[in-house]
C-alpha cells in the first residue's frame, strides 16, 4: 500500500507544470541580488527551499528576457542538476574533469565554475552541433577558458583518452568523471511531457547503452 501511494504521488506531481529553476552564477552575482534584481523587476522569485544558490521564478517571460541573463548572472537549470555539480565538483587547483554526454552544458558551465585556476573541464558530446549550445553557455558565464569541447562517442575509450591527452595538458586520467547518460526521462514528466511517448523497445535499449557509457568511464 505505501509503495501504491508513493507511485500515485509521483504521478499526480508528475500533472503539474513546475516553476523555472535557475542557477545561480556565483563567481558574478549572489543568490540574493540576483533574487533582488528579479523581484525588483516585477517576477515571482523566491530561493529555493533545499539547493542553496538556486532560484525558483513563475511567470515573467521568456528566460533570455529576465534580468540577469545576458549579464551572466544565472541560467536556467533545476536544483537537482545543480546538486549533482556541487557533489562532483573536485577540490580547486589545476584538477581535470571529464564529462560524458555534456549537451546542454548546465552541469559543464556549473563545474567550470566550481574549479580554481589551471582547472578543466573536457566536455565530451556525440552531437557537434550541440556543442554550440555549451560553447554560447560557457561564453555568458564567463567560463569558457576553462572548457574544452569534444564531438566523440563517449563509448569510444581511445577516443577518451585522445580527447584527455589533447585538453588536458597531456593528463593520462581525470581527477572526476560525471556521465549524464541518456535515460527515460521519466523522472521529468512535468517539464517534458513527450516522454510520455517513448515505447518499450526504446526504453529498453538504454541500460545497455548505460552500461558502455559507465565502463568506458571508469
Amino acid at each position: 500500500a505505501a509503495a501504491e501511494a508513493e507511485v500515485v504521488a509521483w504521478a499526480e506531481a508528475s500533472q503539474r507544470a513546475p516553476r523555472l529553476a535557475l542557477r545561480v552564477n556565483e563567481a558574478r552575482c549572489t543568490a540574493d541580488a540576483a533574487l533582488s534584481a528579479l523581484v525588483g523587476a516585477g517576477v515571482d522569485a523566491t530561493l529555493h527551499p533545499a539547493a542553496p544558490g538556486c532560484l525558483l521564478v513563475r511567470g515573467g517571460g521568456a528566460p533570455h528576457r529576465l534580468p540577469g541573463f545576458a549579464e551572466g548572472h544565472w541560467t536556467v537549470q533545476d536544483a537537482a542538476a545543480a546538486l549533482i555539480g556541487a557533489l562532483a565538483a573536485p577540490a580547486a587547483g589545476g584538477a581535470v574533469v571529464l564529462e560524458l554526454c555534456a549537451a546542454p552544458g548546465g552541469k559543464t558551465t556549473h563545474l567550470a565554475s566550481l574549479l580554481g585556476e589551471g582547472g578543466v573541464v573536457v566536455a565530451v558530446e556525440l552531437h557537434s552541433r550541440k556543442l554550440r549550445l555549451i560553447e554560447e553557455s560557457s561564453a555568458r558565464l564567463g567560463v569558457a577558458a576553462a572548457v574544452r569541447l569534444v564531438a566523440a562517442d563517449a563509448t569510444d575509450v581511445p577516443a577518451l583518452r585522445a580527447a584527455l591527452a589533447a585538453h588536458a595538458g597531456g593528463a593520462q586520467a581525470a581527477d572526476c568523471v560525471l556521465v549524464d547518460a541518456p535515460c527515460s526521462g521519466m523522472g521529468t514528466l512535468r517539464r517534458n511531457p513527450e516522454h510520455r511517448a517513448k515505447g518499450r523497445a526504446q526504453l529498453a535499449a538504454l541500460p545497455a547503452l548505460q552500461g558502455r557509457l559507465l565502463d568506458a568511464a571508469a
